[in-house]
């Protein structure tokens, strides 16, 4: 009899495996594809965010006199630029903000008891 190895994917459904390091490969794919989903997002975000505030500095840089083509390249090279800026840095980014909250509601908590001592 030999041994099988099971796990519950993040969809809910129950993969089995034969060896260890098939369950550690189907592992291993499964986080591929959830980073996948996060970078597709941060590439989303990134155009959108980037193109406003492109465009926003254009405008406060009195760039509505430009050239058309000067204006979309700059609006462009903004958007893409921010996506691929969040692309490499978004999970450092959301893992600092997490810890920047954690740290502020442990400072707060110790605010609150030191007061009231």
């Amino acid at each position: 009899m030999i041994t099988r190895y099971s796990w519950r994917r993040s969809d809910g459904t129950v993969e089995y495996h034969d060896s260890e390091a098939s369950l550690a490969e189907a592992r291993a794919r499964e986080a591929g594809e959830a980073r996948e989903a996060r970078q597709l997002w941060y590439v989303l975000v990134g155009l959108v965010a980037g193109g406003i505030l492109a465009y926003q500095t254009l405008s406060w840089l009195g760039g509505a006199d430009w050239p058309k083509l000067l204006r979309l390249a700059i609006v462009m090279t903004g958007s893409g630029s921010t996506a691929y800026f969040l692309v490499k840095f978004g999970d450092f980014i959301i893992g600092a903000v997490f810890v920047l909250i954690v740290g502020l509601v442990l400072v707060s908590i110790g605010w609150a008891i030191l007061a009231g001592v």
